[in-house]
């Protein structure tokens, strides 16, 4: 027993400053929600959206919108843009550290040195905080390259989470009020999300059949010529 509490303790010791916060604010968070749902169940919808909203803004193709859609129903647009961009923002420390730990690996470091990605590093930097707004509000539509770009570059982790805050809570508060003013039947939001969920997977598995297909179809080309030069020669 002793051996373990000493290696939780060694484990603790060697975490950086903004692990610890975090494991702190998230212990917080946990048992502020299990206070909740034992003693106020009639504010159990707050803790769902919080924690709902973790995976649906992570690397995980999970679309967010059909569960904004859906507390719309039954929640004031406010609460929903507040607790759900919560929920992005711990997403996004998760995703931060994921990514910062995987390009620091010796197989996928040296992508960092590719022409592309320095550029992309580079624009990033000229206005790093009205990017990650613009790409967490939406208006630029796909936001993986951030999730990787913040990360390599060292962009301040305070400001990456507050940009992701504020641009998630803008949009929320959009596809809430949208979404309280149509007020969508259950069946029509799961079918959205149905939708959407089949389009965020095919894309990138439509890519990867093509690749497959065009590299095996070169393959035996490249084979069919080497039989013709083949029969020639001989």
């Amino acid at each position: 027993m002793k051996n373990h509490l000493k290696g939780i303790v060694r484990f603790w010791n060697r975490r950086p400053l903004s692990q610890k916060i975090f494991l702190r604010f998230m212990a917080g968070i946990s048992l502020v929600s299990v206070a909740i749902l034992i003693f106020f169940p009639e504010y159990s919808k707050i803790v769902y959206l919080t924690f709902l909203s973790i995976p649906t803004n992570s690397f995980i193709p999970i679309p967010h919108e059909p569960l904004i859609l859906y507390y719309a129903k039954i929640m004031h647009p406010v609460p929903i843009a507040f607790y759900g961009s919560l929920g992005a923002a711990i997403s996004a420390f998760i995703d931060y550290y994921i990514v910062a730990k995987a390009f620091n690996h010796k197989k996928i470091a040296p992508l960092k040195e590719k022409n592309a990605f320095k550029k992309g590093v580079k624009y990033f930097k000229k206005m790093p905080f009205i990017t990650v707004l613009l790409f967490s509000t939406g208006i630029i539509p796909v936001f993986y390259p951030i999730r990787i770009l913040v990360p390599v570059s060292g962009y301040s982790m305070a400001r990456y989470l507050f940009g992701i805050f504020l641009g998630r809570a803008i949009r929320f508060t959009a596809l809430a009020l949208f979404g309280y003013m149509l007020q969508l039947p259950t069946w029509v939001i799961v079918i959205i999300g149905v939708i959407m969920l089949l389009l965020t997977v095919w894309v990138p598995m439509e890519n990867f059949i093509k690749r497959k297909f065009c590299h095996s179809k070169n393959g035996e080309e490249n084979d069919d010529v080497e039989r013709e030069t083949f029969q020639v020669s001989a």
